[in-house]
């Protein structure tokens, strides 16, 4: 939002909404104090002692993310059965706890049935945890996404695009690209009223 209102000529009401957002899977509420933390620190916002708590909570989160990591089941293991009975998951292979917990029935509480929980770590902590776990795949999607729109930043755009002819984007998109006739991607984000699907298809079909 305060990248939007700097940035974009916005001529009517902002809205607020998480579909605005062009990368929530990134901008996450769990995930809040990691991103926003270190800035405010080395802007003299945050304590000493509220420095070292949240460095005490990222340890906690590293150690139980190689605990997890390194934790294997094996398919021998007398675990097996009491998995199946409680979590209804079959291990077929060898699996670690981490890969026990991407499954998308499966959740951190379920270990608490199979005595392979670490007590010591609070809620915050395992809802951060569970969360970058079971949606991997899709945030390392978005970091690659956010990493190659940077290093597009400057390509231009077809010139003589006739947007309206465009049916993927939607009528507002078109209507603002017809209008303001933008250069290059550059100038595509710093308009308002774009959404992000607009952007992505625009990237795939008139960007040379």
């Amino acid at each position: 939002m305060i990248d939007d209102l700097c940035s974009k000529q916005l001529r009517e009401p902002y809205r607020v909404l998480t579909s605005r957002s062009e990368y929530r899977l990134l901008l996450r509420a769990d995930n809040a104090d990691f991103r926003l933390t270190p800035m405010a620190r080395r802007f003299g916002l945050i304590s000493d002692r509220e420095w070292t708590n949240f460095k005490n909570k990222i340890e906690r989160i590293d150690i139980e993310n190689k605990r997890l990591n390194t934790t294997v089941l094996k398919t021998n293991s007398l675990l097996r059965s009491i998995i199946l009975e409680e979590t209804f998951q079959i291990l077929k292979k060898e699996t670690t706890l981490s890969q026990l917990i991407a499954r998308p029935h499966l959740d951190y509480k379920d270990l608490r049935l199979l005595g392979l929980t670490n007590w010591e770590i609070g809620f915050q902590e395992i809802q951060f945890i569970e969360i970058e776990l079971k949606y991997e795949n899709y945030i390392r999607r978005q970091e690659n996404i956010v990493f190659n729109i940077e290093k597009m930043m400057g390509v231009q755009i077809v010139k003589n695009i006739n947007f309206m002819k465009i049916n993927q984007l939607s009528k507002e998109g078109r209507e603002k690209l017809t209008r303001q006739r933008p250069k290059d991607l550059r100038e595509i984000f710093q308009m308002g009223g774009i959404s992000t699907s607009d952007i992505q298809t625009l990237m795939m079909l008139v960007i040379k």
